[in-house]
């Protein structure tokens, strides 16, 4: 039988040119050695961005040293699932007031069910867990029927106003998740995304997570708690995806072309935030490839910022 010899660097560069998703991993690959200065992680992740079949979105700030990222970092993309943080904020700084109390308990009815991610809406009707837990399902497992129940007690207008007080008025929370999905379903991923409601740019998003981190979004010990909450988040699939034993707050949000992943990374001894937003602009490319792109870019930042760069070990660190 005749042998034909296939030249591994030829089959690698043809996998690579016919997927977009492997040639973004052939990329990472590539690039053995870590960057030695900003230009290098920029040009990095501008490629992995471009390489991307659809928009992408991306914020990242070393809290210690203040270097940073910015690709489209100012256009605003839908939260989907990401609009969760600044619902917990809200309800945290509701909390501070004593105008919520956490271990108020609320029953769930067969009306408070809501599609989508989570486990709620599988449980028995008449459960009756707390607001505290509410919140912790809604972060920790993307709970969407503990979302809009807490949503029905701070008000979609109260986030949107405290983000702005905050500083950070492209953060709109417009719509319980409920209306969110039927809106989607109703208008198809197109008119979905150009959509304003219930958007964020990754330097919004970005920024909230380090006021989280430095206290400022709430009191230390509920900013504490937050921090406790979104490192408890089950999905692994974006940011975490190949930092296995990395510490990481984060919170990832899903809807139609929408894949989105936001976060703490501690790195080199202080905390990164980093804010992926990606709307893929095919419906025949899969979540996986948007999986494989914030992936690949949450690689690039930790290996630039995992090599100590004159800040002290333990100064901005996520405890």
């Amino acid at each position: 039988m005749h042998k034909t010899f296939i030249n591994p660097i030829a089959a690698l560069l043809f996998v690579a040119l016919a997927s977009p998703a492997l040639c973004a991993s052939a990329v990472a690959a590539a690039d053995d050695e870590r960057c030695a200065d900003l230009d290098c992680l920029r040009a990095r992740i501008e490629r992995l961005a471009d390489e991307f079949p659809g928009r992408v979105g991306v914020y990242a700030r070393a809290l210690g040293t203040g270097e940073t990222i910015e690709i489209n970092a100012d256009e605003a993309f839908p939260m989907a699932s990401v609009a969760k943080i600044p619902i917990l904020v809200q309800f945290f700084r509701e909390v501070d007031a004593g105008r919520l109390d956490p271990t108020e308990r609320i029953e769930l009815t067969k009306a408070d069910r809501v599609a989508g991610s989570g486990l709620l809406r599988h449980t028995t009707p008449g459960l009756a867990p707390s607001l505290g837990d509410l919140a912790l399902f809604m972060i920790a497992i993307s709970d969407n029927e503990a979302a809009d129940a807490l949503l029905a007690r701070l008000g979609p207008d109260a986030v949107t106003q405290t983000m702005g007080g905050m500083g950070l008025s492209s953060i709109r929370v417009d719509r319980p998740i409920r209306r969110l999905i039927r809106d989607y379903l109703i208008q198809g991923g197109d008119r979905f995304t150009v959509d304003p409601r219930d958007h964020a740019t990754p330097r919004a998003m970005g920024e909230l997570l380090a006021a989280i981190e430095n206290s400022e979004a709430a009191s230390a010990v509920s900013c504490r708690r937050m921090l406790d909450m979104l490192h408890l988040q089950i999905y692994r699939d974006r940011i975490p995806r190949y930092l296995t034993g990395v510490r990481i707050a984060h919170k990832t949000g899903s809807i139609g072309p929408v894949a989105n992943d936001s976060g703490i990374i501690e790195a080199g001894g202080q905390a990164v935030v980093l804010s992926v937003f990606t709307v893929r602009g095919d419906s025949a490319v899969s979540d996986h490839v948007a999986a494989e792109c914030i992936g690949n870019i949450a690689r690039e930042v930790f290996e630039y910022f995992d090599a100590p760069r004159g800040v002290e070990v333990g100064q901005g660190l996520a405890q």
